[in-house]
């Protein structure tokens, strides 16, 4: 594909959640995440990149994430409100996503904590996880529809 990942295929002492996702769709897909993107954070690249469907939960309330978490599928991205460009706390009134997971299914997902320098997987009914969640990003149908479009005009090229 040329939309390559911009990471190194290197080995890392460490991630952040960014770096985690990036390097996770890269190694499985040879795609990046952060096609067209723009922002300053490479969280907000991933959101506001051309690839796939975001869905927003800003709004609803945590009875209501329960159900709108129903929807989420093995492999979208989710993301979360941890910082804002005018205030380092969350708050209903201050939601910007500053970190994203990849969703495992089951309430799971995986997704570098800074807090303790590591990859981990946990729930989002964990540490108010679900407070937190201000949408997720479906982005397989997408890379698939690219991979498979790729792979029929190579076989077109022989």
């Amino acid at each position: 594909m040329n939309k390559k990942a911009q990471v190194p295929n290197k080995e890392y002492d460490s991630f952040d959640c960014e770096q985690l996702i990036n390097v996770i769709f890269r190694d499985l897909f040879d795609f990046s995440i952060r096609v067209n993107g723009f922002g300053k954070s490479s969280t907000t690249k991933v959101l506001t990149s051309s690839v796939g469907i975001f869905y927003d939960c800003k709004s609803l309330t945590n009875l209501e994430k329960i159900d709108f978490i129903s929807n989420i599928k093995v492999g979208d991205i989710l993301f979360f409100h941890t910082q804002s460009l005018n205030d380092t706390m969350p708050s209903y009134s201050n939601r910007y996503p500053g970190h994203l997971a990849l969703y495992l299914g089951e309430n799971k997902f995986i997704h570098a904590k800074s807090s303790i320098g590591k990859v981990i997987i946990e729930s989002l009914q964990e540490e108010d996880y679900l407070h937190i969640l201000v949408g997720y990003k479906d982005l397989i149908p997408y890379i698939l529809q690219e991979v498979l479009s790729e792979n029929y005009q190579q076989s077109l090229s022989f």
